[in-house]
């Protein structure tokens, strides 16, 4: 690649997320897009790479792409936020998505965008914020936005990891709205990788 014989590649710089997000018009994005074409018109690849980021039929990685082809097909969007230091993501990579099943039941039924929120960033921020993927904190205006926003799209339930001041008001806005909230267990050192910390 270009950028590594330029010795530019950096700690972030390595072929596999080249293939995961937008790059512009740098040339190693240039030659990614030209593997990209031999590798859907080969019949057969062989992927050596187990990390993030890596290419993969099922998961698009263009937002704006995966919109315009969900709404072509009449398709549902699965959207699934990566990241390189999130276990839960490992986990779901290996464990779940690695099915075969389930691989050919979001490529036959939904149109599937995997975003990469590796690193902290305005950008990503503002991303998470665009699909609701907010904080509930113990500020009863900021929450009460949160479960307004989920009782327009007719959620049933809103997936958080709150501060543990926040508990008593999030409980009181979910009776209020009729909206479950569950609590994300990331694993230690996370707040709530023990269920005690909430009960």
């Amino acid at each position: 690649m270009h950028s590594i014989h330029q010795d530019e590649r950096g700690a972030r710089g390595d072929l596999n997320r080249k293939f995961g997000t937008e790059h512009g018009h740098e040339v190693d994005a240039q030659i990614v897009e030209v593997l990209k074409e031999l590798m859907r018109a080969s019949d057969a690849v062989l992927n050596l790479h187990d990390g993030s980021g890596f290419y993969d039929p099922v998961w698009r990685s263009d937002e704006r792409m995966a919109w315009s082809e969900a709404r072509a097909l009449g398709r549902g969007l699965v959207v699934d936020f990566w990241a390189d230091w999130c276990d839960a993501c490992w986990r779901l990579e290996r464990q779940t998505f690695a099915e075969p099943e389930v691989r050919r039941a979001i490529a036959e039924q939904f149109v599937a965008l995997r975003i990469d929120v590796s690193e902290e960033t305005r950008e990503n921020r503002e991303q998470l914020q665009r699909y609701g993927v907010v904080q509930l904190p113990n500020d009863e205006a900021k929450s009460r936005k949160v479960f307004e926003y989920a009782k327009r799209l007719k959620l049933e339930g809103i997936v958080s990891e709150p501060p543990t001041d926040a508990i008593g008001l999030i409980d009181r806005l979910a009776d209020e709205y009729g909206i479950k909230v569950a609590i994300y267990n990331h694993p230690a050192p996370s707040l709530y990788f023990d269920c005690k910390a909430v009960i």
